[in-house]
């Protein structure tokens, strides 16, 4: 069975890193699904309060964990709101950040589509 096409994300990034270890990489994929919506609250919260030190951090961990799934162009935003937030700049975030819960989602919905397809993958062996 092929990888499945994706627009936002890319599954291989993650297999690589595991080895190639299917069962691994559902895990990881569902941990995913569960740790981004608080870490995307996180960011959120700390752009409303201004605060560039927690800014930088959380851009930091999300940019991180969008990486392990592929989701580059999204990683690389992230990635520029941390430079700022290093800089010290407490706002000016809004363009940043205002797409980054449908991004996510739809990188969410991706990485759903992956774990089925692998599920589905293995159950064929």
């Amino acid at each position: 069975m092929m990888t499945p096409t994706s627009q936002h994300t890319d599954p291989r990034v993650l297999l690589h890193a595991l080895d190639q270890d299917i069962d691994a990489f559902i895990s990881l994929s569902n941990t995913f699904l569960d740790i981004t919506p608080p870490m995307l609250d996180r960011l959120q919260a700390a752009v409303a309060a201004s605060q560039p030190a927690e800014i930088a951090l959380e851009s930091h961990t999300l940019k991180n964990t969008l990486a392990l799934v592929g989701a580059k162009a999204l990683a690389n935003c992230l990635q520029e709101i941390e430079i700022r937030a290093h800089q010290g700049i407490a706002n000016g975030y809004g363009d940043l950040i205002k797409n980054l819960p449908e991004q996510i989602q739809q990188v969410q919905q991706e990485v759903r589509d992956h774990i089925r397809h692998y599920t589905l993958q293995g159950k064929q062996s």
